[in-house]
């Protein structure tokens, strides 16, 4: 049931705890770790049912106590009484036997493990691929001696970084050139008499300016003075973490005319006034900022809603699309 914890990895609840093969997972605390031998009415009071291990976590089931971790589908109760009786127990470091003297409770055997001198750990340039394994008074040798290949691992890597950096940075600007200034969409909405009637809410489709990520929406009211509202909303997006907020720009939305480009009824947002509804957005979209743009009489002229279809263009300007992290 046991098996040598020590060869299976150096983290805490690894070496204090034991492992069953049938749940591939950690549970009690390994028996054999305190300093005294626990007679069979304590045994029977502190040991789980599951996994033959001292209780951690433990919880009260039908079928007796189990560490919470032995639980599956059983329901448990939490005996808080109980745990802390078992983190008064006295105990050793489950690597008495490689020369660690240290000796407590369970509840320091925790901490203990996590600066035991005794126990194996990875070298601190392990990310930057050395796969060097000694024991934690041992570490500091090994760093010493191996500056000059830590050096060189080091540089190496920041040259990968750099060249992906460079790559990420280029394919940034080509994008920001295609989308930066004088960028506009153009969106298309069929059916306006039903939409007036029905008073609808309509949403476009996401769209980008520079790298900053965008929705517009379009409430119809069955009104004769306010019968069309248009916003535009920031969402979250993609390129969020590497451009500068809040976003700050100029956006125009114009309700086309098919007569005359004079004729067209346009808004501007200067978006520096409105910078909460511009800011970044860790979920969904803002609240947007928009316009009435048309009075019922108006909306319903041929000129602007032929073919029972309405067209609006939004055209920005950015001021600010830089990158802020790379």
């Amino acid at each position: 049931m046991w098996k040598d914890v020590d060869k299976i990895s150096n983290t805490t609840l690894k070496q204090i705890c034991i492992h069953k093969s049938t749940t591939n997972s950690y549970h009690g605390y390994k028996p054999e770790l305190l300093e005294q031998e626990l007679d069979n009415f304590l045994s029977a009071m502190l040991m789980c049912t599951e996994c033959d291990g001292l209780l951690r976590e433990p919880c009260l089931t039908d079928t007796g106590y189990k560490c919470q971790f032995c639980l599956h589908k059983d329901i448990g109760k939490f005996d808080e009484i109980k745990m802390k009786a078992i983190h008064k127990l006295n105990c050793r470091c489950a690597l008495k036997e490689k020369g660690c003297e240290w000796n407590g409770t369970i509840s320091e055997l925790i901490n203990h493990s996590d600066t035991c001198a005794f126990m194996e750990v990875a070298c601190c340039y392990k990310e930057f691929g050395c796969e060097i394994k000694r024991k934690r008074q041992d570490m500091k040798i090994h760093e010493n001696d191996s500056n000059v290949k830590h050096i060189k691992l080091v540089s190496e890597h920041i040259s990968t970084m750099k060249e992906e950096v460079k790559i990420m940075q280029e394919k940034f600007i080509e994008i920001e050139q295609k989308t930066k200034r004088g960028h506009e969409v153009e969106w298309r909405v069929n059916g306006v008499r039903e939409k007036l009637k029905n008073n609808s809410t309509e949403l476009s489709k996401y769209f980008y300016f520079g790298f900053y990520k965008f929705q517009a929406s379009m409430n119809f009211k069955d009104s004769k003075k306010d019968a069309l509202r248009v916003f535009i909303h920031v969402c979250k997006g993609e390129f969020d973490k590497v451009i500068v907020w809040p976003f700050d720009g100029i956006i125009t939305l114009t309700l086309v005319s098919s007569k005359s480009a004079k004729r067209s009824i346009s808004a501007q947002i200067k978006t520096a006034e409105y910078k909460e509804d511009f800011s970044r957005q860790l979920v969904g979209k803002s609240k947007g900022q928009g316009f009435r743009m048309a009075e019922e009489e108006n909306l319903l002229k041929d000129e602007y809603s032929g073919s029972d279809e309405i067209v609006i263009r939004i055209f920005v300007e950015i001021y600010t699309s830089k990158l802020t992290q790379i």
